[in-house]
């Protein structure tokens, strides 16, 4: 098969396996008769299969394609080089999807060249379209095989109307008008993905083989959910960025939309969202406030994204393949916990860095750095100022807080502590003092009364600006008295009295 069927047609099968409990996966481009004697195998890998090894055949012919999935298995030495090996072929599948169909759609993207070289419809005939057909095939055929950028063309003979002579169209055809024309007539690239991969799912299932689907443009993608999100964390993995797009959403367009969807949310007003990898288009935009907020709610809300942009150096594939994390910062900064860095010609050195020194954890935006270097002394200039001039002081009363009454409670009164979270406040180090607190409480709160409900607030500020507000919660639950235990009560109370 032509190398450039590889790349642009099945790439991603191999991801797919890969991703898939199916291990020690290979895949190759030809057709089960090569496969039996094993020739192709071993020219290809210059051994036999691994007992256990499961392959993928495909054979992309003129009018159809076909998928094998065979296992191998070693049954005993024979000689020296090599093992006796067997095969179970686990299922094969023909789609009438072929060399054929990319003729027809590049023969309608030359007969297009024609009409607009001639400024208008091209008259149809079996002629015609013989000489489009063969002009496609040659089109394809030096593509695939030269791995050309570009492919000089002739149609002999192109009658423009009926009553015009007859003259040659010439023109150049590209790799890129090659997927064009492929894609645009009924998305033939991904028509054919989905039935490889259909046939493989189907395969699978009847051999009892999980398979997990992701698309062509993840291609060496690592294994596990969790490795994609540290491909994507540690080293800018924008094909494992894609993988993961498609597992939440099935197809990136969808998952952009979410995207944007969110930023919306988050208050992004300078955010639009073109791709899921950052990598440069025209309206893929933010600003520096912008990515502060995305990464302050990403810090926020899921801490646990700490465990992949603190690593310095890891592997993926049970240690095959090493990782280095982009962000530097991480192991030459004090306190550094991430977050993501980013590089496009356009955008220049970017980072979004963020380290934590005494409870206080701080971010750092760059964007358009000349260099890596210049980037990271930036950011470290911006968080050491940020930790020299600021700090996080614990707001506490200044006296202890009395017990409130409880009004018809199973107890008189209820305890009140301040909650654990959100009673910290930002305060520039050279001006500590100066704050006032101020304490609203009612004289009492009737039952029934739950753990944790607010009663009151205690209030910091400073010359008249509210810097924080932490709410007074009861500390336990105090439940309303029953009919009976009243009227105990009021028996007590009125006895006492006498």
């Amino acid at each position: 098969m032509p190398l450039y069927y590889k790349t642009s047609n099945i790439r991603g099968i191999a991801t797919a396996l890969a991703l898939s409990k199916m291990t020690n996966v290979s895949f190759i481009e030809e057709n089960l008769a090569v496969a039996l004697d094993y020739g192709y195998y071993k020219a290809q890998f210059e051994k036999f299969p691994a007992s256990g090894s499961v392959v993928l055949f495909c054979d992309m012919g003129k009018y159809a394609t076909t998928i094998t999935i065979v296992r191998f298995t070693n049954v005993g030495a024979v000689g020296v080089s090599h093992q006796q090996t067997s095969l179970t072929v686990l299922g094969s599948r023909c789609e009438l999807f072929g060399g054929y169909n990319f003729d027809c759609a590049v023969g309608e993207a030359l007969y297009r060249l024609c009409c607009d070289q001639f400024h208008e419809e091209v008259p149809r005939s079996d002629a015609m379209m013989y000489k489009l057909r063969a002009a496609a095939e040659s089109v394809k055929r030096d593509l695939s095989a030269r791995g050309a950028s570009d492919v000089s063309f002739v149609i002999p003979s192109v009658r423009h109307g009926d009553e015009m002579d007859s003259e040659d169209v010439e023109g150049v055809f590209s790799k890129e008008d090659f997927e064009s024309a492929c894609t645009r007539e009924d998305s033939l690239f991904e028509r054919f993905y989905h039935i490889v991969f259909g046939a493989v799912e189907a395969i699978a299932k009847d051999a009892s083989i999980d398979v997990v689907e992701i698309s062509g443009s993840a291609m060496r993608t690592p294994r596990l959910q969790e490795e994609l999100l540290k491909a994507v964390c540690v080293a800018s993995g924008n094909d494992a960025a894609v993988a993961l797009a498609e597992h939440v959403a099935g197809v990136t367009e969808l998952f952009v939309e979410q995207m944007n969807n969110r930023a919306r949310e988050l208050g992004m007003k300078d955010t639009h969202f073109v791709n899921c990898t950052g990598l440069t288009a025209e309206g893929h935009v933010t600003s520096a406030h912008d990515i502060a907020l995305m990464s302050r709610e990403l810090l926020l809300h899921h801490p646990e994204v700490r465990s992949y942009t603190t690593i310095w150096m890891d592997t993926l594939r049970n240690g095959t393949f090493g990782l280095s994390n982009t962000n530097k910062l991480i192991r030459f900064y004090d306190g550094a916990t991430g977050l993501k860095t980013g590089f496009t010609q356009e955008a220049g050195y970017c980072i979004s860095a963020t380290a934590e020194r005494d409870g206080m954890e701080l971010i750092a935006v760059i964007m358009k750095g000349n260099t890596s270097d210049s980037r990271n002394a930036d950011a470290k200039t911006l968080l050491d100022y940020g930790f020299s001039t600021y700090a996080l002081v614990d707001v506490q009363p200044e006296e202890p807080l009395p017990a409130l009454p409880v009004t018809l409670g199973a107890a008189d009164t209820v305890a009140l502590p301040l909650p654990e979270e959100g009673r910290t406040v930002l305060l520039e180090k050279s001006r500590p003092g100066g704050l006032t607190q101020t304490v609203e409480l009612p004289e009492a709160v009737p039952a029934p009364l739950q753990a944790g409900d607010t009663v009151g607030t205690l209030t910091v500020s400073r010359e008249g600006e509210t810097l924080l507000t932490v709410p007074i919660v009861a500390a336990e639950t105090v439940e309303a008295l029953t009919w009976r235990e009243m009227t105990a009560r009021l028996l007590r109370m009125a006895i006492f009295c006498e």
